[in-house]
């Protein structure tokens, strides 16, 4: 049961479209209806502007570090045996809570602000590692849909060195189902970004001009 509220928790938490909100809001505009549509924050940059876009991934982000955080509290008092499992069922269900939100007909954005809450909360080091690597790859090809299909498999080779599983902000041990976890978490954006893909192979692939 406890598991069960923190599965529906996160969904909800990740379900927030917080590009969307803020459109509305406080510039009057639908993300939805320009650029990509994606309700995430390279949409919103393009759109709303660079620091709005940094703006909703932050929020994004601090999305999968509550869902976890909340599930940490509430499982380590109920079921501790069953806190990793949980940790890896909330950070799944706020990815997709966050690309299939219930409240915007079920569309999203891509899950890549919210892959590194997760990868914040559950370890800083990969966290820190993996934006720095996220960074240099902008810099090199100026793609941010390449650096996000790829940084996040880099993060899973990461999680299979036993330094790596533990987890200093949760004061936890996490077990040899992280990197499972976190191959699924890649995988996942993989398959929210197969329409840039196509373009990355097709040569189309938009590069972005704020980073020189």
């Amino acid at each position: 049961m406890y598991i069960l509220l923190t599965v529906i928790m996160s969904y909800l938490l990740g379900s927030i479209p917080n590009a969307l909100i803020i459109g509305k809001v406080f510039f009057k505009k639908d993300i939805r209806q320009y650029g990509s549509g994606n309700l995430g924050g390279s949409n919103t940059g393009r759109v709303l502007g660079k620091k709005v876009g940094l703006l909703v991934m932050i929020l994004d982000l601090i999305k999968a570090v509550l869902a976890i955080l909340f599930t940490k509290l509430i499982i380590s008092n109920t079921n501790p045996d069953l806190l990793n499992l949980s940790i890896y069922l909330s950070g799944a269900f706020v990815l997709i809570g966050h690309c299939y939100t219930c409240f915007a007909k079920f569309k999203g954005g891509k899950a890549v602000a919210s892959t590194f809450g997760i990868l914040l909360i559950t370890n800083i080091y990969i966290f820190l590692i993996c934006i720095l690597l996220y960074v240099i790859l902008l810099k090199l090809f100026k793609l941010v849909s390449l650096g996000s299909v790829v940084i996040f498999f880099i993060a899973t080779l990461l999680a299979l060195i036993p330094f790596f599983q533990e987890s200093p902000l949760l004061n936890i041990k996490l077990d040899y189902y992280y990197p499972l976890f976190l191959f699924f978490c890649a995988c996942f954006v993989v398959y929210r970004h197969r329409s840039n893909i196509k373009r990355l192979k097709e040569g189309t692939e938009n590069k972005i001009t704020w980073m020189k």
